[in-house]
């Protein structure tokens, strides 16, 4: 016998599916059943009720993950290993559940305040471009939460990784080499996202210092110098123990790390302001007096050659005297001179013919 309080709770009416009492009736009239033979019901059940009941046991039987995300899916409470492609999937209705994980390309905006060398503070301000590989994807839900991948896994690496390059620069020369800054930033931050748990980040590095000062030492050396084989077996054996270190793909890859401003404070503004201004000053000064050393220097070489030619015409005149008569007789106009120079020496007399 069903009680009442059923039939209200579905929202039926107690006496239609009962056979008027506490005791439901069966098709034959015998009572105590569900109704068999009725034209509208079923097992004494609206069928409108049963249809909805099971297509909603069948939208729990398929899930559809879109382009652009992976499936993770958990049947009662244990994850799934194999992470889940695009298109239409089959699901254990009510036990399993099917969690979604972005893997397209993700921008988000950030800040990060620093200190320079020079113990100045500044203010970076990013943009991460950062998507997740979808091989990654049922690792990155179980072990950092799928949906907060940038607040728990990539946000803090980039700011411990721009707060560090940072303090490699003078304040005035982070404006400057803005592109340096974000290319170190974000080698940094790859290579913290590939660093397997129980090593740190610092290791890592180590080994890399290790291998560089090895290549600089290789490439000092002769091509047939019997050290070059000792130094690549330590090249070997050095990056062997750097890829224990680190996963082939990261959880999250970075993509890029643009940098969209670099803010001072105003004070220092102010100083580096004045700062150019001086610098600028003292440049066009300096500009002055090399282009007046550049005057002087071409006047005393016009003056040089003006006297080089004085020295030559004059040998020149010395040593013929008969060119002084020719270009007298070149420049005469056929007239007869009105006056005449008298005298020799230094004191000659100029006397008229008339």
């Amino acid at each position: 016998m069903i009680p009442d309080w059923i039939w209200e709770g579905l929202g039926l009416d107690p006496k239609k599916y009962s056979g008027g009492g506490n005791t439901p009736s069966y098709g034959d009239g015998s009572g105590g059943g569900f109704k068999m033979n009725s034209g509208n019901t079923w097992f004494g059940l609206n069928p409108l009720i049963v249809i909805a009941i099971a297509l909603l046991a069948l939208s729990q039987c398929f899930v559809i993950i879109e382009p652009g995300y992976a499936g993770v899916s958990v049947i009662l409470g244990r994850a799934n290993t194999q992470y889940l492609a695009n298109g239409i999937h089959f699901k254990l209705p009510f036990i399993e559940a099917i969690n979604i994980i972005r893997t397209k390309q993700t921008t988000v905006a950030g800040e990060a305040e620093c200190f320079s060398s020079d113990l100045q503070t500044v203010k970076i301000s990013f943009n991460a471009l950062f998507r997740t590989p979808e091989e990654r994807a049922v690792d990155l839900f179980t072990n950092y939460r799928g949906d907060r991948a940038y607040e728990e896994l990539l946000y803090p690496r980039i700011q411990d990784s721009i707060k560090q390059v940072a303090a490699l620069y003078r304040a005035e020369d982070l404006v400057k080499s803005r592109d340096k800054v974000k290319l170190q930033a974000a080698r940094l931050v790859r290579k913290s996202l590939r660093v397997k748990k129980g090593y740190d980040i610092d290791d890592v590095f180590v080994l890399e210092r290790k291998q560089q000062a090895l290549e600089m030492a290789l490439d000092s050396l002769p091509s047939d110098a019997p050290e070059r084989k000792a130094i690549n077996a330590q090249l070997l054996a050095l990056g062997q123990e750097s890829n224990k270190m680190l996963n082939t793909t990261a959880l999250v890859e970075l993509v890029d790390l643009p940098i969209s401003n670099i803010d001072l404070t105003d004070e220092l503004e102010k100083a580096i302001e004045q700062k150019q201004i001086k610098e600028q000053e003292a440049l066009a000064k300096r500009y002055e007096l090399e282009k007046a050393k550049r005057d002087a220097e071409i006047t005393i070489v016009n003056a040089q050659a003006e006297a080089k030619s004085v020295q030559i015409k004059g040998a020149a005149l010395r040593s013929a005297p008969a060119v002084i008569d020719l270009e007298i007789a070149k420049k005469w106009d056929g007239k007869s001179p009105t006056t005449v120079v008298v005298g020799r020496g230094g004191a000659n007399v100029l006397l008229p013919l008339k």
